[in-house]
């Protein structure tokens, strides 16, 4: 279910970006592309965050640890200028290059975070969405008004 709802969420950042920037978004499909280029063509990182609405946090990822080896994750993999995420509803458009400034500057814990079918270990750290507010470029918040 979590990978359906990072693919719809993916898809919806997609179409927010194409509708709203007349940026089209080409998703790399090969695993060895996306590890040697990144996510996409236009180096945007996007990362739903399914724990959000009970939390009220964001995790960054910046490292996956497996037994044999670390590599960059998140928002230290390579070639990427975008950072995105957030749930369908509310999401915030980050520079890369600013997040780093914060990670570096602010030295924040460390969580370790899901595991991957390949048994790989996130780590990263969290944003309350008081600091996200602050530090992104753009928040996109598509909850309905009432009238």
């Amino acid at each position: 279910m979590d990978t359906l709802r990072a693919a719809r969420f993916e898809s919806h950042v997609y179409n927010y970006f194409l509708e709203t920037h007349s940026i089209s978004i080409s998703h790399y499909h090969l695993l060895e592309e996306q590890m040697k280029t990144g996510e996409n063509r236009q180096g945007i990182e996007i990362k739903n965050q399914p724990k959000y609405e009970e939390s009220g946090n964001l995790y960054i990822s910046v490292k996956r640890v497996y037994s044999y080896a670390e590599y960059p994750s998140g928002l230290y993999k390579d070639k990427h200028w975008l950072y995105v995420t957030g749930v369908k509803n509310t999401f915030w458009i980050f520079s890369t290059k600013q997040l780093k400034q914060y990670y570096t500057i602010n030295n924040p814990h460390i969580f370790k975070g899901f595991t991957t079918p390949k048994e790989g270990t996130e780590y990263g750290f969290l944003l309350s969405s008081k600091q996200a507010d602050e530090l992104c470029i753009e928040k996109v918040d598509n909850q309905l008004t009432l009238l």
